[in-house]
C-alpha cells in the first residue's frame, strides 16, 4: 500500500485534499433501526419461547462458532457433515454456537430456532442479559471520545478517512455482535462453565475477533 501511494504523484499530493462526507448524510438510518430491532427480537423470542439448556454439570465442552441462515432448519449451514457425525455417534459435549445472519426475514427464524432446540445447540441469547445488549448497543451508536488525530502514515495524514469510516455505522451489526460474542464469552466464565475447546469460523472479521478475545 505505501509504494502505491508514494509513487502515485498525483495521490500523494491529493489525498489529504479528499473531501469526507457530511456526516448527516453519511448515517445510515436504516441500519440504525434495522440491526438493533432484528438483535432484540431475536435475543426476545429465544429467552421467552426456546428452553435453556443446562451446562452446569457438564464436562469437556466444546463450542462450535457457526452462522445461521435459511439453510439451517434442517442441518448446519456451516458445519453439515459434522453435525450429522455428531448426531450418529451420540456426542452430548459438543454444541454449535448460532449467530444469526441479519435478514429482513426476520420471522423465518423462528422455525429455524425451534428446529436447532432439538439438536445440538446452545444460544447466546440465553447468557446474555438484557443489559449487556442495551450496553452494546449504546457502545456502538453512542461514540465517544474517538481519537480525531492518528500518526501520519509515511508523511499522509489520513485522520478525516479513518474518523470517517469509524463515525460510519456501515458495520454496526457486526460491532454489535463482536461485543455480545466477548460478553457472552466472559459470562460463561462467570457462571462457571468451563469450556475444553473452541472451534471458531474466523475469516478476520470483527465478528470473529470479537470472539476470539
Amino acid at each position: 500500500i505505501k509504494k502505491i501511494i508514494l509513487s502515485d504523484k498525483f495521490l500523494k499530493k491529493n489525498i489529504s485534499d479528499i473531501k469526507t462526507k457530511d456526516k448527516k448524510k453519511n448515517l445510515n438510518f436504516f441500519i440504525i433501526i434495522k440491526s438493533p430491532l432484528f438483535i432484540l427480537i431475536i435475543y426476545l423470542y429465544i429467552k421467552i419461547f426456546i428452553r435453556k439448556k443446562k451446562l452446569d454439570n457438564q464436562k469437556n465442552i466444546v463450542l462450535v462458532d457457526t452462522f445461521a441462515d435459511k439453510r439451517s432448519a434442517k442441518k448446519d449451514a456451516l458445519y453439515p457433515t459434522f453435525e450429522a457425525t455428531i448426531k450418529s455417534r451420540k456426542i452430548n459435549n459438543i454444541f454449535f454456537v448460532p449467530t444469526f445472519i441479519l435478514s429482513k426475514n426476520i420471522f423465518t427464524y423462528f422455525k429455524i430456532i425451534k428446529s436447532m432446540e432439538k439438536r445440538n445447540y446452545i444460544f447466546k441469547e440465553h447468557y446474555l442479559k438484557f443489559y449487556d445488549i442495551f450496553n452494546s448497543l449504546s457502545k456502538v451508536f453512542i461514540k465517544k471520545n474517538l481519537v480525531s488525530k492518528f500518526y501520519k502514515y509515511y508523511s499522509l495524514d489520513l485522520s478525516d478517512l479513518i474518523n470517517e469510516e469509524l463515525d460510519s455505522n456501515k458495520e454496526a451489526f457486526s460491532e454489535i455482535v463482536s461485543r455480545l460474542n466477548f460478553i457472552f464469552a466472559k459470562n460463561l466464565y462467570l457462571n462457571g462453565i468451563k469450556i475444553k475447546k473452541v472451534i471458531n469460523w474466523f475469516e478476520n472479521h470483527s465478528v470473529d475477533k470479537g470472539w476470539n478475545l
